[in-house]
């Protein structure tokens, strides 16, 4: 492996850490925080848009968005980040640990949330989701080459100790 898919793949590891990391938090306030809390937070954040455009299309479709959300809604929102936060951050720890043992199980899961992925694009046609999509399926690649790499140093090193 090059030394630049090397630095990628430790950088999107690191990015898989924090988004972990993020996802969990986020989960967190979601058990937290009520509806009305949910709309002064995004209210504050696009003040400056509300300000401009009080009719910005992207900024009303989440205000009403975040109005129409339900407890149920936002409970399986709160679970949903937390078991994807919870993966990716897993994750990113065993592929920072580079346990050669680790990597399969770490393509696997890899591999069904891309095609869970996939099954949801086909639904929502979502750009975002493809997006991550497509960036989940590169670091797949990467870490697939990564783990054929560590396969070979175990090798050589089997090979040394038993000659």
């Amino acid at each position: 492996m090059k030394l630049n898919e090397v630095f990628i793949l430790r950088i999107s590891i690191l990015i898989n850490l924090v988004e972990g990391l993020l996802e969990i938090f986020s989960s967190l306030i979601l058990f937290v925080v009520n509806a009305p809390f949910i709309i002064k937070i995004m209210e504050f954040i696009f003040r400056e848009e509300l300000a401009e455009d009080s009719k910005d299309f992207l900024v009303q479709l989440m205000l009403n968005y975040a109005n129409n959300l339900s407890i149920d809604t936002k409970f399986f929102l709160a679970i949903y980040f937390l078991v994807y936060g919870l993966i990716n951050f897993s994750l990113a720890y065993v592929l920072l640990t580079k346990k050669v043992k680790h990597y399969f199980f770490v393509e696997i899961v890899l591999i069904i949330l891309v095609i869970y992925q996939m099954y949801k694009f086909l639904y929502s046609h979502s750009l975002i989701l493809l997006f991550f999509m497509l960036i989940d399926t590169f670091i797949i690649i990467l870490v697939f080459r990564d783990h054929q790499k560590l396969l070979k140093g175990v090798k050589k090193k089997l090979s040394y100790l038993l000659n």
